[in-house]
């Protein structure tokens, strides 16, 4: 789950079946779940993951965009598509976490099962 109280009452839910749910909580008011602002739920299983999602986090800098990992994979989000923009190569082992970094808007990083850290910087290539 992922919340960031400055981009307004949004949460974002990983399921275990590898797709991505919006929900909103306003004041005083029941938590909505609006299914049409979902992500990977569509027919395509290329837009999901194929396991749990087991990290979702927004960009600090751009809080629009965000990313989820999980099985061997990584996506790349933005609020408005229902696709990934970027996804990264199906790794060897299973991915385990990621986090973007503090500093620089472009860069993030991913922990493998294996034992790996990778270092993402897709403005670089």
């Amino acid at each position: 789950m992922e919340y960031v109280a400055d981009y307004g009452p949004k949460f974002l839910v990983g399921t275990e079946l590898g797709s991505i749910m919006l929900a909103t909580k306003k004041p005083k008011k029941n938590v909505e779940i609006n299914y049409n602002n979902s992500y990977g739920i569509g027919g395509d299983n290329l837009s999901k993951h194929l396991g749990p999602i087991y990290t979702i986090r927004r960009n600090y800098f751009h809080p629009r965009y965000f990313l989820s990992i999980g099985d061997w994979s990584v996506n790349l989000w933005e609020d408005e598509l229902k696709n990934p923009i970027m996804s990264t190569r199906y790794h060897s082992s299973l991915l385990t976490d990621g986090c973007w970094s503090p500093s620089r808007p472009s860069l993030f990083f991913v922990t493998r099962k294996d034992g790996w850290l990778d270092i993402w910087d897709f403005y670089y290539r």
